[in-house]
């Protein structure tokens, strides 16, 4: 299995923070590359990317009380046994830390392609929340 572990520090409090990310359907307002999501039911998502694709996700587990949900790829990517959990840890009154991490097999494509595509996705989400809590 591969992971990916992208974490940053934020001048914002967790709460402020987690207002933002922390809804299943509102990645859509703070991922770059992210055109349009389109709820399919409460645990399903489909993500529409800017340079044509789609990404369908399930929700699998949230936690409001320790800001964090956990997700799974499920169509678009080729990924299996795919699961990432989105995290905020309040780090003081304005600032926290969030970490998005995830494991993962591939499927008919070098694991370092995908690895390193999934990385870049997280480091710019969450380099536009870093911008955004400036």
């Amino acid at each position: 299995m591969a992971n990916v572990t992208v974490a940053d520090r934020l001048n914002a409090s967790a709460d402020k923070v987690w207002d933002l990310v922390g809804r299943f359907d509102s990645v859509g307002k703070w991922l770059p590359g992210v055109k349009a999501v389109k709820m399919k039911s409460p645990k399903i998502r489909e993500l529409s990317l800017d340079g044509g694709g789609e990404i369908t996700e399930q929700l699998l587990g949230e936690n409001p009380t320790l800001r964090s949900y956990t997700y799974s790829i499920i169509g678009g990517m080729p990924v299996s046994g795919h699961v990432s959990t989105i995290m905020v840890v309040e780090e003081g009154p304005n600032a926290s830390t969030i970490s998005w991490v995830c494991t993962f097999s591939t499927k008919d494509a070098p694991e370092d392609e995908v690895r390193k595509s999934i990385a870049d996705f997280y480091r710019a989400g969450v380099a536009s929340l870093k911008k955004k809590f400036t």
